[in-house]
């Protein structure tokens, strides 16, 4: 059995997979990101131990975690400061953390981006093939550029590591625009008030015109921000997810337009956490193999 954890700011969503079966579906733990060291370390064990209890006490062969940027995935490694999560982690190795505490841990661990997970699941899923570009837009915009189910960080019309958060655009990033915070700053200049997503998709859809306005010029954003990145990378398959995207009927006109134009297949995909915990088993699996064969 090999225990899969989507590990955000709030909320860590932990599953786990026997051969090529899920035992159970995601299951949400608070993050207690913001927390002393040993609070996290302590949070990291007890979502484990559930999630040992969830699959029926199960051998446990490995635990493959997806986490947001910036981070030593090679090392198992935080980078995070400043960002109001796991600050107190910073450059700690989290197996050794782990095992430490807990020697039933001391198995083999894998560290992976979220969004590459999510892409990795999603292109798995849904059986796509050639170039992908994924994207989830939640708090920030992450991305992640594969062919053929393999990420790729350079290469032809590859942004550097496959991030565009930072790609500057307007008089910011893209990570500034296409974001929470960016869908903020439309609701507060259309509608005057601050409105999260999900407040601002229930207002559009009772038919409030300037919710719809909102979306619709989110949207536009979007498939601005990302038609020259998508134009030079040229990909066969574009997947969308994350909470926001989840509005996609009430802002995509404008990028789904972009996307035909490439051409390419937009592929919708909101099952956030099922994706990225499924393509963190992948990667365990698929990097085990890789030391087996050498």
């Amino acid at each position: 059995m090999v225990i899969t954890l989507d590990v955000g700011g709030t909320g860590i969503k932990a599953s786990a997979f026997d051969g090529d079966k899920r035992l159970f579906p995601p299951k949400d733990h608070p993050a207690r990101s913001n927390e002393d060291a040993d609070t996290v370390i302590a949070n990291f064990i007890g979502i484990l131990d559930a999630a040992r209890a969830y699959a029926g006490k199960k051998e446990l062969e490995g635990i493959a975690m997806a986490f947001p940027g910036p981070f030593d995935y090679e090392k198992g490694i935080p980078l995070m400061r400043g960002l109001a999560k796991y600050d107190s982690i910073y450059r700690m190795e989290l197996s050794r953390e782990i095992a430490e505490r807990r020697p039933e841990y001391d198995v083999g661990y894998t560290f992976i981006n979220d969004v590459s997970a999510y892409a990795l699941g999603a292109t798995t899923k849904h059986g796509l093939s050639g170039r992908t570009a994924a994207f989830a837009i939640g708090t920030g915009l992450g991305s992640a550029f594969l062919e053929d189910g393999r990420i790729l960080t350079d290469g032809e019309g590859v942004p550097e590591n496959g991030w565009v958060y930072p790609i500057p655009f307007l008089d910011g990033t893209i990570d500034d625009y296409i974001s929470a915070r960016g869908l903020l700053a439309i609701t507060r200049r259309i509608l005057g008030k601050d409105m999260d997503g999900l407040d601002l998709d229930r207002a559009a859809r009772a038919g409030n015109e300037k919710a719809k306005q909102a979306m619709v010029s989110f949207g536009v954003l979007l498939a601005e921000a990302l038609e020259p990145i998508l134009g030079r990378f040229r990909p066969d398959n574009v997947v969308l997810g994350g909470n926001i995207a989840k509005s996609l009927d009430l802002f995509g006109s404008d990028f789904q337009d972009m996307v035909r134009a490439l051409p390419a297949q937009l592929v919708h995909d909101t099952a956030t956490s099922d994706r990225i915990t499924e393509g963190a088993y992948i990667d365990f699996k698929e990097r085990q193999h890789d030391d087996t064969s050498e």
